[in-house]
């Protein structure tokens, strides 16, 4: 399913535009129907996942699946995730399959703040934590 490849704020933001724009093609004709707007999004991976998932639909359902699945990534809890550096993708993706183990539908809006230095801060469900060597070293 394409939403598990959704795992940040910026993730969710592209595929609901996505979705938005299927589905105002799910009814347009000639060079604005489904099959014309879904051949000239993007090569990126969301969004031939994206397509490759609606395609496997009946086209009287498609609709419903994409208000589903829009549905489904509005819903998501959001972590703010504050760290030093630029993360790679491979490290947001271990990062969000394992908090995914206990809560399924999160996503991160992640920042980056060079002055951390190291570490991260969390704000979640409306708590904050700093695990920070900045932090660390002004208690010292």
């Amino acid at each position: 399913m394409v939403f598990e490849m959704i795992h940040t704020r910026a993730d969710a933001e592209i595929l609901l535009g996505y979705i938005d724009t299927l589905v105002d093609s799910l009814y347009g004709l000639e060079s604005k129907s489904f099959e014309n707007v879904a051949e000239r999004l993007p090569s990126e991976k969301i969004a031939q996942k994206l397509i490759a998932e609606i395609k496997t639909t009946s086209k009287d359902s498609r609709k419903d699946h994409l208000r589903e699945l829009k549905l489904l990534v509005k819903n998501c809890e959001i972590m703010k995730l504050s760290v030093a550096i630029d993360l790679d993708q491979e490290m947001i993706q271990e990062i969000v399959a394992r908090l995914r183990e206990k809560w399924e539908r999160l996503i991160l809006d992640l920042e980056v703040q060079p002055e951390i230095i190291g570490g991260a801060k969390i704000t979640w469900r409306g708590k904050y934590w700093e695990r920070t060597l900045l932090s660390k070293y002004e208690q010292i």
